[in-house]
Order: C-alpha cells, then sequence, then structure tokens
C-alpha cells in the first residue's frame, strides 16, 4: 500500500516568541503594504503612520529607536521592554494605523506578516542608519535629514546630521 508523502514543512520565519519579549534584544522590522500598493506615499495616511508610533509605543511599551516611513512599507527599529512583545507592538501599530486610516476616510491594507533581523551584535546604530538611509537608497531624497516621515522616540537625530 503507498503512503502519499507528506508535503515538506515549511520553515518557520520566526524566532521563537520569546526572543521577542527579551527586554533590550533590538530588532530591525521591516512590514509591507499589500498587493505592492503605494498608499502611504499619500500626505494624510503617511502622517496616519507617523503620528501612530508614539501611540502603539504607550499601547506596547518599547524602545523606539528609529523608523522611517516609505510609500509602500514602514521600517523600524526597537526593543521590547519588560512584559512587551516586538510582535505584539507591529500587530498593535498596524492595526491603530489602519482604524485612523478609515477614521480619515483612508484606505490602507498590510500584508499579513512582516520580517524582521534580530540586532545580535548590538549594532542599534548601524541598523537605525539602515532604516533613515532607506529614502535616499531607494531615489527619493539626496540626503536622509531631508525625508519627513522619520523619526526617533530614543534619540535626538539632529546630532546624527
Amino acid at each position: 500500500m503507498l503512503v502519499p508523502a507528506r508535503p515538506p514543512r515549511r520553515k518557520a520565519i520566526r524566532l521563537p516568541q520569546d526572543a521577542y519579549r527579551t527586554p533590550g534584544l533590538a530588532f530591525l522590522v521591516t512590514f509591507n503594504l499589500a498587493r505592492g500598493a503605494r498608499s502611504l506615499a499619500s500626505l494624510p495616511l503617511s502622517r496616519i503612520a507617523q503620528g501612530t508610533f508614539a501611540k502603539a509605543t504607550e499601547v506596547v511599551p518599547c524602545d523606539l529607536f528609529t523608523w522611517c516611513v516609505m510609500p509602500d512599507h514602514v521600517h523600524a527599529v526597537l526593543a521590547a521592554r519588560a512584559g512587551s512583545s516586538v510582535v505584539t507592538w507591529v500587530q498593535t501599530y498596524k492595526g491603530l494605523v489602519t482604524r485612523e486610516a478609515r477614521r480619515a476616510g483612508c484606505a490602507i491594507e498590510w500584508q499579513r506578516s512582516f520580517h524582521d533581523r534580530a540586532i545580535r551584535n548590538g549594532d542599534v546604530r548601524g541598523a537605525a542608519l539602515y532604516t533613515l538611509l532607506n529614502p535616499v537608497r531607494a531615489g527619493l531624497v539626496e540626503r536622509w535629514e531631508d525625508w519627513p516621515l522619520h523619526g526617533s522616540l530614543e534619540w535626538d537625530l539632529s546630532i546624527w546630521e
């Protein structure tokens, strides 16, 4: 009797959940809009996305080192604080942006998941610079300081200019 072969198991895309709850372990996270949409290029929606970082961090306490809103995705460098999770923060942020967008009469749809990279070598500043330089690499501005949709809740970025 032939037994049907099992399909290969998909590789897990996430670290163990405890890693995302480790206070001080920083992550570079990237979350995209669904189906290649560029909704964040619209000023009302980009401002909503920009204004939601602090709100999400109030709900899910994290150290938010840098963030950058691009036309079709968002980057953030953050670390969980005690009792919180980076995964929960991302879910909260996306949910808050979606609700605020609906209230403003805008539509936004996120991809289901997100990409993350743990910053194990402690180079949080390097990850932050990568995030801030994203609009330069995309050809949107010549200097990261000229991109209006970036910031930090932990650092004074003006000293980096």
